[in-house]
């Protein structure tokens, strides 16, 4: 720090002195940028519009074929029955807006004999008045009959358009968005990301300072993983030669053949040696937990199908690697295994 603070003078002196001219530069640099940008753009703009437009010649009949497999994809997902009755409702709103306002055989007929009970009920059947009524009966059924015809087409339209939609937000949208991936923004960008790198590269030297502190970092972590090593490789040592210490000693101070044995059937831990590994020494502290502060429901479960489940994880690194995680846990928060590494 005494070394830093000493030459602090001579660098602001040096940044008064050349700061000027890095900014003089840069600004330069961006002016000439600036216009060598605004000339590719005025001599892309014509190509850019004849590449827009034959881009769009081409892909519009393409993007109607999707359009056409996406509502074919769509239909086979309705169903027949659905089908039919779209496609007679259809017809049938085609056939009604071709008629216009002409009457079918039986509407006509409708229309006279409305009008005609109307005149003779009033005593004027088969008079000017009576026929004037069949003509304008007719007319207005004719209108009435164009204007149905009408609404029902727009609903069927407007039906068609929402069918569209639906079938292009499941499927056409997809395969338009796959088909971008060969658009000309598209090529040039990942053209553009694979050139970079390529060439010569602006060298830019770096103090030694830093390197001598890259390289002391280095080696101080170097020296701390080899530390840690040999503490988990002593530990180690002193917790199996405690656990045979003990093993010993129940069986030499008069304790039965058969509790010798439990222990040692117990003392295998097959989850957590299989989880750890049999030369990390966390699967001991994970026994010793198991031993003495784990529910009584985990521990009797664990000794009933432990040697069952450790055989079932075997080949299964992802569903071990989630079980390491919760022992991990459980040891942390029982021991002080920060100097335990693996």
């Amino acid at each position: 720090m005494a070394g830093q603070e000493a030459i602090q003078p001579r660098l602001l002196e040096l940044e008064r002195q050349y700061q000027p001219l890095y900014q003089k530069l840069q600004q330069e640099m961006m002016d000439r940028q600036m216009q060598f940008q605004m000339d590719s753009m005025q001599k892309a703009i014509p190509q850019s519009a004849k590449i827009s437009s034959d881009y769009a010649s081409a892909m519009a009949p393409v993007y109607g074929q999707m359009g056409e497999q996406a509502m074919g994809a769509y239909r086979q997902g309705l169903g027949s029955d659905a089908n039919s009755l779209y496609d007679t409702m259809m017809q049938s709103a085609q056939t009604d807006i071709m008629a216009g306002r002409e009457l079918t055989p039986e509407m006509q007929k409708q229309s006279q004999q409305s009008a005609r009970y109307a005149m003779s009920a009033r005593g004027l059947a088969n008079s000017n008045q009576g026929i004037a009524a069949e003509v304008l009966g007719g007319y207005q059924m004719g209108q009435m009959r164009e204007d149905r015809a009408r609404q029902f087409a727009g609903q069927m339209y407007g039906g068609a358009q929402n069918t569209f939609g639906q079938a292009m937000g499941l499927y056409g949208n997809q395969m338009i968005q796959q088909s971008a991936a060969y658009s000309p923004a598209s090529m040039y960008g990942s053209a553009y990301g694979m050139s970079q790198g390529l060439g010569a590269q602006i060298f830019q030297p770096e103090s030694q300072y830093n390197a001598a502190l890259i390289g002391a970092n280095r080696q101080e972590a170097m020296s701390v993983k080899m530390a840690n090593q040999q503490a988990s490789n002593a530990m180690t040592g002193s917790i199996i030669g405690g656990i045979a210490t003990v093993g010993g000693a129940m069986i030499t101070g008069g304790a039965s053949l058969a509790a010798a044995k439990a222990y040692g059937e117990a003392a295998k831990c097959w989850v957590a040696r299989e989880v750890y590994g049999k030369e990390n020494p966390k699967w001991l502290l994970f026994r010793e937990w198991l031993e003495t502060s784990a529910p009584k429901w985990f521990h009797q479960l664990y000794i009933e199908e432990g040697e069952q489940f450790a055989e079932y994880i075997k080949d299964k690194p992802f569903l071990k690697a989630v079980i390491k995680l919760g022992m991990d846990t459980v040891i942390k928060l029982n021991y002080n295994s920060n100097q335990i590494t693996v």
